[in-house]
């Protein structure tokens, strides 16, 4: 199958779509509960489903994990503090670097708590969104 204009177009139209109306949960509303590897990823996933290609898997959380860009489950469990760092990961990880993003991670803990900075990354990119679509 030949990869047109027309599909393009539409992969276009379809991602805008989801932009207009898209929000990401608060952190509040992430789970208190911890949740092991699989249901990590199903759930930071599920946040950008109508996005083709903003995708995490299984051995990336580890991969970050290992290069200490996020800390280690607790008794195999991801905390709702790695769950947002996971979601800032999956929007930002195809413009930064990984020691760019752990930079900021660093920069982030030193004046803000989680929350305050995953709410304000949320808002600021549901905000922005629509004018980049």
């Amino acid at each position: 199958m030949r990869y047109t204009t027309s599909m393009d177009q539409e992969m276009k139209r379809r991602v805008t779509a989801c932009a207009a109306g898209f929000s990401l949960p608060r952190y509040r509303e992430l789970p208190a509960v911890g949740l092991y590897l699989d249901q990590t990823v199903q759930l930071v996933n599920s946040c950008f489903r109508g996005f083709p290609g903003v995708e995490l898997t299984p051995s990336m959380v580890s991969n970050y994990v290992k290069k200490g860009v996020i800390s280690h489950p607790v008794k195999k469990k991801y905390t709702r503090d790695q769950l947002a760092c996971l979601i800032y990961i999956v929007v930002s990880k195809n413009v930064l670097s990984m020691e760019n993003i752990d930079s900021l991670f660093k920069m982030q803990q030193a004046h803000y708590t989680s929350a305050q900075a995953y709410d304000t990354f949320c808002d600021e990119l549901e905000n922005y969104l629509p004018y980049v679509f």
